[in-house]
């Protein structure tokens, strides 16, 4: 029996010791007030050189504009009746295009080379309908496909 207590006695120990070890190697792994104090070293501010020029790299062939992520809500703001739209109008990779935010959905335009006021979307408010966005001076005004208004909007000051 005193063997028997001997040996729980010796394995409560060891257990005690081993889960005391790990707490003493992460009191270790905590950097010292120096350390945090000091954090940049040569090698780790050429790291973050490294890893500003890779993420320089990712951002280096925008070939597709659908995928992009880029919000034009901070367009000019137009009043429709009591809804406020955003429009964006900018030259993207040399084609000129609009975007329209409208109810937290932005609608993409291409500019109509025959006429510079005129944008056209075949994504629209509908499915599958052709949307125009008309811009001319402080008015904006969109129509579907059969010159329906949708929206008539007036540039806020």
């Amino acid at each position: 029996m005193n063997q028997k207590l001997l040996l729980a006695s010796v394995v409560a120990a060891l257990t005690l010791t081993a889960c005391s070890k790990p707490a003493d190697e992460s009191s270790q792994a905590n950097p010292s007030a120096e350390q945090v104090a000091n954090p940049a070293t040569p090698d780790s501010t050429a790291e973050h050189a490294t890893m500003q020029e890779e993420h320089t790299h990712a951002h280096e062939h925008h070939d597709d504009h659908a995928g992009h992520m880029h919000i034009h809500a901070d367009g000019d703001a137009y009043q429709c009746g009591d809804q406020t739209v955003h429009i964006v109008v900018h030259n993207h990779e040399g084609e000129i295009e609009a975007h329209l935010n409208h109810d937290g959905i932005e609608y993409d335009f291409n500019q109509d080379p025959s006429n510079k006021n005129q944008y056209t979307s075949n994504h629209g408010f509908a499915d599958n309908q052709k949307t125009i966005l008309t811009i001319d001076g402080n008015k904006a005004v969109v129509t579907g496909d059969t010159n329906q208004v949708l929206l008539d909007c007036v540039k806020a000051s």
